[in-house]
């Protein structure tokens, strides 16, 4: 589960994936450089060997309820993978952050390669422009559909590659307060304070 805080806001997500099918090498050496190249940015390593790619979407400037809406906090897509068959395959699971006008060309290019549209919906209510949120799943040679993922993003306004963060100023809430009351510490990423708990 993850819990994103800068004024209010929860959201739980749990990533189970996969590794390469057409590279061997993946699976001995667990480097992601192929698939890093095909994805078109580098991943960040995860517990449990994954590989999980992000892809804020900080080319949009959401509102909800007059509060400005970053990307650390909704507006955060990403996809991970995990090897899976003893190394042979991959399986991924993500969340791409999508305008509603998205939605169809999206969905189409993945349909068309290969990648499942697990679920869509919204994350939040009354924001401006509307957002929704595709969830994605794909098994298989993690290159291709790494590749698969990077061509459907490329009918969007998703940014190529990740923009660096804002130079961290101060935090307006307490974060040890809200650590010991969730019971599980965090960190501060983008102006949000972000705590991750896995569901072990």
């Amino acid at each position: 589960m993850s819990v994103l805080i800068t004024a209010a806001r929860g959201a739980a997500m749990l990533a189970i994936l996969s590794s390469s099918a057409g590279s061997v090498a993946l699976a001995q050496s667990q480097s992601w450089t192929a698939v890093d190249q095909a994805i078109g940015r580098s991943g960040t390593p995860q517990p449990g060997g994954v590989e999980k790619y992000s892809f804020p979407r900080s080319d949009l400037h959401v509102t909800a309820a007059g509060v400005a809406i970053n990307p650390a906090l909704a507006l955060g897509g990403w996809v991970a993978f995990k090897p899976a068959d003893g190394g042979k395959e991959a399986m991924a699971m993500g969340d791409l952050v999508l305008l509603e006008s998205e939605v169809t060309p999206v969905m189409s290019k993945l349909q068309s390669l290969g990648v499942e549209q697990t679920a869509l919906h919204n994350h939040l209510q009354h924001e401006t422009p509307r957002v929704l949120y595709m969830h994605i799943q794909a098994h298989g040679d993690p290159v291709k559909i790494a590749q698969a993922i990077r061509e459907a993003l490329a009918v969007t306004k998703t940014p190529p590659v990740p923009t660096s963060p804002p130079p961290a100023g101060a935090f307006g809430l307490d974060t040890a307060r809200l650590a010991a009351t969730l019971g599980f510490s965090g960190k501060v990423n983008g102006g949000v304070y972000q705590v991750s708990v896995p569901r072990a």
